[in-house]
């Protein structure tokens, strides 16, 4: 590991060699909207030294272009607004589906748009880009810590997402 960087609410753990990046976005002071966060975090810490990158943070919009661009293959992690889904229940998403979605992984500027204009720019975009939304059971309380349905989750979903990484 070459360093980890911390701001406020962002931990950034960049490795040597990666072309991997697991990348949680949200904020933590808002419950469950903190769950891709957490779970980065977790998953980085379950892989070989030297495997991934981790992005754990409110990062939003156009600075996902940033974050995601010169990396071989990411896997972005997010909280899932579903009234009718089950809290704790993770889906793979397509990106190109996301566009203008409330629920969108992007907060304010869908994938879709971001991806677009990266290829514009000609950034170095991954080929391979897993979206994962986990269903959340409140991301709007001013709270830090997940609500009990996600905590209770949290292994299983780990090792569901540690599946598609490995």
């Amino acid at each position: 590991m070459t360093g980890v960087r911390s701001g406020p609410n962002t931990t950034r753990v960049r490795e040597c060699s990666s072309r991997t990046l697991i990348l949680g976005l949200g904020n933590e002071l808002f419950g469950d909207d903190g769950v891709g966060c957490e779970l980065a975090r977790r998953v980085h810490a379950a892989l070989r030294p030297g495997t991934a990158d981790v992005l754990a943070g409110p990062v939003s919009g156009y600075d996902l272009l940033d974050c995601i661009a010169g990396y071989e293959r990411v896997v972005l992690i997010d909280a899932l607004h579903d009234p009718d889904g089950t809290p704790g229940e993770l889906r793979r998403l397509d990106p190109a589906q996301l566009a203008n979605r409330a629920d969108s992984p992007s907060h304010g500027v869908d994938l879709p748009t971001v991806l677009h204009v990266g290829r514009q720019l000609r950034a170095e975009l991954p080929a391979d880009l897993i979206v994962l939304g986990v269903v959340a059971h409140d991301v709007h309380a001013l709270r830090e810590g997940l609500s009990p349905d996600l905590r209770d989750r949290m292994e299983e979903l780990c090792e569901g997402i540690l599946a598609l990484v490995r």
